[in-house]
């Protein structure tokens, strides 16, 4: 029993540490506001939150464990927390949500033209366990500009070298669970070499512009990054 009793002593004093170290991730609504989620940070509050969770996920038939507050798990990617919450309506329970390690940089993702053409990557994805038709995107490595990260994701991913590349503005990947932002670009490529088949990559693909809104119309493009990055483009004019 010891050791359970450790883990969750270190997950609720990480999880007040970061309270400490990264207060606009704890930010709260305003007062006035009936419809959002106040994140409460006072022990006692904790335990009633976790009190009241757990009460429903025992009735739920699921471990009362899952209602404990603190840093749920934590890698050099994504760290997962776990808050007591105020609902709307003055209701006590907890609430998971990813947010990136402070030290990480913020990814990309580049719709890339060539020739008039979208080059999009035949890609398999670990998650899904299926192969994606999507545009070139990776995490962003810390201290560097996104100008930088999109050309090396482009230079691994595809051979290709931008003679352009435009801020498309950010993108937030699912806001219902993790605070998690991508920045997304356009750019104009001069070259094309072959697939990083390390990555998962088995293929480049290039598609004209009807091609592109033949996919997305049609569901076989399923990537959000990929039809957020078109829709900006071709709303800013930048597709032909």
């Amino acid at each position: 029993m010891g050791e359970p009793a450790t883990r969750e002593t270190r997950a609720l004093r990480e999880y007040f540490e970061l309270a400490q170290e990264q207060p606009a991730w704890f930010r709260n609504p305003d007062a006035a506001d009936p419809v959002g989620y106040e994140i409460l940070l006072n022990r006692g509050d904790i335990d009633a939150a976790e009190a009241a969770r757990a009460g429903e996920l025992q009735r739920q038939n699921y471990p009362p464990e899952w209602a404990q507050v603190g840093v749920v798990f934590e890698d050099q990617y994504l760290r997962v927390l776990r808050d007591a919450v105020l609902k709307p309506g003055r209701r006590l329970g907890t609430y998971i949500r990813i947010v990136a390690p402070a030290n990480g940089g913020i990814g990309v993702a580049i719709l890339p033209l060539w020739d008039d053409k979208v080059v999009l990557v035949d890609h398999h994805r670990h998650a899904t366990r299926e192969r994606h038709l999507e545009m070139p995107r990776g995490f962003g490595e810390p201290g560097t500009s996104w100008e930088d990260n999109a050309r090396r994701e482009l230079q691994e991913e595809i051979g290709a070298n931008p003679i352009q590349v435009v801020d498309l503005g950010y993108l937030h990947t699912n806001t219902g669970i993790s605070s998690e932002r991508v920045q997304l670009v356009f750019a104009r490529i001069q070259s094309l070499g072959g697939p990083e088949q390390a990555e998962g990559i088995a293929a480049i693909v290039t598609l004209s512009i009807a091609q592109l809104e033949d996919r997305i119309a049609g569901g076989i493009i399923t990537d959000s990054f990929t039809i957020a990055a078109y829709a900006r483009a071709r709303l800013r004019g930048f597709l032909p």
